[in-house]
């Protein structure tokens, strides 16, 4: 691989500020602000500059964890990104939910949104990753999802795997052309609830944070 400088955006913060990521054989070896990038114009504050340590600490969580035990007693399994969703999935649909926005961002795959609707006993559900090999890992798990919401009594009607962002397809939808979600517009998608922005007391009292830490 050897040495290469990769344009990105830090995820630290909603701010979204230039990056340039400087690697040596795959590994990060220093992140510095992109001077070229409007929004920080080369600046970069401390928790952008040191995401490595994130990224390399050895006490990261890189898989979901499930508990194991009973609350408080510390006890988690380490479980597969498709069982945590699928036992997800399940919850919602158990508990009568109409629609979810999950945001994951699992080790080697980097960030996706997921978003759900459930009427009737009917699904539809909608993935956006901006990699291409993660689209393709979603299309290929699919007969497998599909068996989860049967399982659920649920029938999955309508699956799409994107490129584009939520937010991107909205924007779309806003400058004329066709929305992402089943012809709504964006403002029509508030009765979801986006579970990493659901506050967390609401999280420990409905029990949907086992398997997200």
């Amino acid at each position: 691989m050897g040495k290469e400088i990769i344009r990105t955006v830090c995820e630290g913060c909603m701010s979204g500020c230039g990056a340039m990521v400087q690697k040596d054989n795959g590994r990060v070896m220093k992140i510095t602000g992109d001077p070229d990038h409007p929004q920080n114009r080369g600046r970069l504050c401390i928790k952008g500059i040191t995401y490595d340590e994130l990224l390399y600490h050895p006490d990261r969580i890189k898989h979901p964890m499930k508990r194991a035990g009973e609350r408080g007693e510390g006890k988690w399994i380490e479980i597969s990104w498709d069982q945590a969703l699928g036992e997800r999935i399940q919850w919602m649909v158990n508990h009568k939910l109409q629609g979810a926005q999950i945001k994951l961002n699992p080790a080697n795959l980097g960030p996706m949104e997921v978003r759900i609707q459930v009427q009737n006993e009917q699904a539809s559900i909608q993935f956006s990753s901006a990699h291409g090999v993660v689209r393709e890992a979603l299309e290929a798990a699919l007969p497998r999802l599909r068996d989860m919401f049967d399982a659920s009594g649920v029938e999955l009607v309508d699956v799409d795997v994107s490129g584009q962002s939520f937010a991107e397809q909205q924007r779309t939808a806003g400058e004329g052309g066709s929305a992402a979600w089943h012809g709504a517009a964006p403002e029509q998608d508030s009765g979801l609830e986006t579970v990493l922005d659901t506050p967390l007391d609401s999280f420990l009292e409905s029990g949907r944070l086992d398997l997200f830490a």
